[in-house]
């Protein structure tokens, strides 16, 4: 077996690459939709999406992987040819959009049919491919060492997670700003490539694995056994409620700190740093969990608890706004403490609860394969918990701010926890 420890690292490198590849795609699709938020927004959920399906596909034929660290170098290698020519397809691409398709398209209503349709044609397959690389990479872990399959998932989710931090936060702030988008995800791409050839030739020797199966026929997919369709309905819901505290905390830090492209990044950063955070703590608690289901049960209550209680620091958060500008001085100085105080306002009110969202994916993931599932217990709740987090952005988005407003939507996510 290949060092875990060094397993892990690539594996935070591949977090990485991907944020970076969800940034850079909705600043290239911003200017062929012509708009930032729905760039943003149809970005999101393509993303999601395509880790959803990719997940499912993952555990629907993870009985064919039968060296699955081999199938995890392939599709890092894909994912890193997609990056370093995505460039030259999208300038292809809206090139032959703008000098013969649009020329066709009389109906304001078909050329945003057909820009949206043409944006999820170049994207989604990397997503795809993206969302097999966490079950994949697991399932390698979980075949040969099946006692510590809560710690490796953990560890494994703090990783990627760590490494998606850490793509946001440089892409922001470095990469685009003194590389430009074309040699950024050509990086990233080379970064995949990267990966890829490390793997590849640490696999050769990979033996044959055999899958770990569910304990009973069809438990995995019986609607009839109780058990696990609550434990993926949690799934589904804790990824909803996630995503709509991850909204509202967005709308409401953007009131305090304005809507800047730095101050967004910084939040989201914020928020997956959280759910990084949580996936270690159930690494270092991993031996004295006896029974996952039953702590998850506490997990949800403390997330939803801790969600509320940020609506006190969020008032307060403008006072200590008020004051900086204030009393700092009108200096450099001045300017860059008052950016690193305001970016810890949105650590302070984001990470605790996001660290108990952090927290239930390893949880629900090992208490299924615990209880008899097997490893496709890890695919079917990824996939699950993403698709989740869709349908929490989605109804946040479009009902919940604008019928319920910022204040009643939080009480309502954390009810659903």
């Amino acid at each position: 077996m290949i060092n875990g420890k060094f397993i892990y690292f690539v594996f935070f490198l591949s977090g990485l690459s991907g944020l970076v590849y969800e940034l850079l795609w909705s600043h290239y699709l911003k200017t062929f939709l012509g708009h930032a938020a729905y760039a943003q927004s149809l970005v999101l959920c393509i993303f999601m999406g395509g880790m959803a399906f990719g997940s499912y596909l993952s555990s629907r034929f993870s009985a064919k992987f039968k060296k699955p660290l081999f199938l995890y170098a392939s599709i890092e290698g894909i994912i890193g040819i997609f990056a370093v020519f995505f460039h030259l397809i999208f300038n292809f691409v809206t090139d032959f959009s703008y000098n013969y398709v649009f020329h066709f398209l009389e109906n304001s209503y078909l050329v945003i049919f057909y820009k949206i349709f043409i944006s999820s044609l170049i994207v989604t397959p990397q997503t795809i491919l993206l969302g097999m690389t966490f079950p994949v990479i697991s399932y390698y872990f979980v075949r040969n060492n099946p006692e510590d399959t809560a710690k490796s998932i953990s560890f494994l989710y703090f990783s990627n997670s760590i490494g998606a931090a850490l793509g946001v936060f440089i892409t922001g702030f470095y990469l685009v700003e003194h590389m430009g988008m074309p040699y950024t995800i050509s990086l990233a791409g080379a970064l995949n490539l990267i990966i890829f050839v490390i793997i590849y030739f640490k696999s050769k020797n990979e033996s044959q694995t055999i899958p770990i199966k569910s304990s009973e026929e069809g438990a995995d997919l019986s609607l009839n056994n109780r058990f696990f369709y609550i434990l993926f309905f949690t799934a589904c819901f804790t990824g909803f409620s996630s995503f709509i505290y991850e909204i509202v905390w967005i709308r409401m830090l953007s009131l305090v700190l304005g809507s800047s492209t730095h101050n967004f990044e910084i939040m989201l950063c914020a928020f997956i740093t959280g759910i990084a955070l949580g996936g270690l703590y159930i690494r270092l608690r991993a031996d004295k969990i006896k029974d996952p289901v039953s702590y998850l049960a506490n997990v949800q209550l403390l997330m939803g608890i801790s969600a509320v209680l940020t609506l006190p620091l969020y008032n307060l958060s403008f006072s200590i706004i008020s004051y900086l500008i204030n009393n700092l001085p009108k200096s450099n100085f001045g300017f860059q403490m008052f950016n690193v105080i305001s970016h810890l306002i949105s650590f302070a009110i984001m990470l605790p609860a996001t660290i108990f969202a952090g927290m239930t994916f390893p949880l629900i993931s090992y208490g299924a394969f615990k209880n008899g599932m097997g490893e496709k217990a890890i695919g079917y709740t990824y996939a699950i918990n993403t698709i989740g987090a869709i349908l929490g952005v989605i109804f946040a988005v479009h009902f919940g701010l604008p019928f319920m407003g910022i204040k009643n939507l939080l009480f309502f996510a954390s009810f659903v926890d």
